[in-house]
């Protein structure tokens, strides 16, 4: 992606690459770390660092062949992120996802983004990388059509460019290790201290999985991710609640067919349908308790 009227001059873009940290955490990501690096140094970023949990050292060596840090911390996405952000000594942290591959200007136009809007924290639009299947299509549809609206947010995802101060006084919940919506976690912290949060226009491709099994899989971790904002933040539970039932089965279902995309419509309904499931799976002990059994 070239830059555009909106991307910030050069000499505005090299001041905010000097104080840029780029942090990607990584657990067995050696067949993908690689790209995603290549991607993230395109943007013209320097200083690149993996925060490794693997349990050999084939992703700390692709890392490093790709011109990052290698960082080591415990397994937990987390905390992993916790490290990064008192690893950082730089005014900005940039946090990218192994399966995240950055459009050239993206960290530069998050930037300008989060300068223009007084953001403490604003994240990419996403789309999917080279999208096959209809799980892939679906999501890449859902991504382009509903969601990452640049504008104001109480929620911000992966990749996101926040400034190191508020990270470091809002810090990470780590009790959301291995459950997954640490993203939602980490805005309720950012939103409770009073700082503003937006979607920016960057664009990063994103890596998806291809097969009904492995969205599945994706879908139980955030219903466990769901149980545990609602554990953690209760005043969420409404929230957390209209999301699965209303927004996804609903509302973006109704988007998508308003907008010539009604096909995956129930792309839309199985991923709230299945999250509300798994989260109330984790949140019945009796029922938690026998999936744990089980596994």
């Amino acid at each position: 992606m070239t830059h555009n009227a909106n991307t910030p001059n050069r000499d505005d873009v090299a001041w905010f690459l000097e104080r840029l940290t780029v942090y990607i955490c990584t657990f067995n990501e050696h067949d993908n770390i690689g790209p995603c690096v290549a991607a993230v140094r395109a943007n013209g970023c320097r200083r690149v660092v993996v925060v490794d949990a693997s349990p050999d050292e084939r992703t700390a060596q692709a890392a490093r062949a790709a011109g990052a840090e290698v960082l080591r911390a415990a397994k937990g996405l987390a905390s992993q992120r916790q490290r990064a952000v008192d690893h950082c000594q730089s005014e900005f942290l940039l946090f990218v996802d192994a399966d995240d591959r950055l459009a050239t200007d993206c960290a530069a136009t998050l930037w300008e983004d989060m300068r223009a809007n007084g953001y403490a924290a604003v994240q990419a639009r996403l789309g999917v990388w080279r999208p096959q299947s209809y799980w892939q299509k679906a999501a890449d549809a859902l991504w382009r059509l509903c969601l990452f609206t640049p504008g104001p947010t109480n929620m911000v995802g992966r990749p996101a460019l926040y400034r190191r101060e508020a990270l470091a006084r809002a810090g990470l919940d780590i009790s959301f290790d291995g459950v997954g919506n640490e993203d939602a976690a980490l805005s309720i912290r950012l939103e409770r201290l009073g700082y503003g949060q937006g979607v920016g226009r960057g664009l990063s491709l994103r890596r998806q999985p291809a097969s009904f099994a492995e969205n599945l899989a994706a879908w139980r971790k955030y219903g466990r991710g769901d149980a545990q904002l609602i554990r953690r933040y209760p005043a969420k539970r409404a929230a957390v609640l209209s999301h699965l039932l209303v927004n996804y089965p609903l509302r973006r279902s109704w988007r998508l067919a308003r907008r010539g995309a009604g096909r995956y419509a129930g792309y839309c309904l199985a991923m709230g349908l299945f999250r509300f499931f798994f989260m109330a799976v984790a949140l019945t002990p009796g029922l938690s308790a026998k999936a744990k059994e089980k596994k």
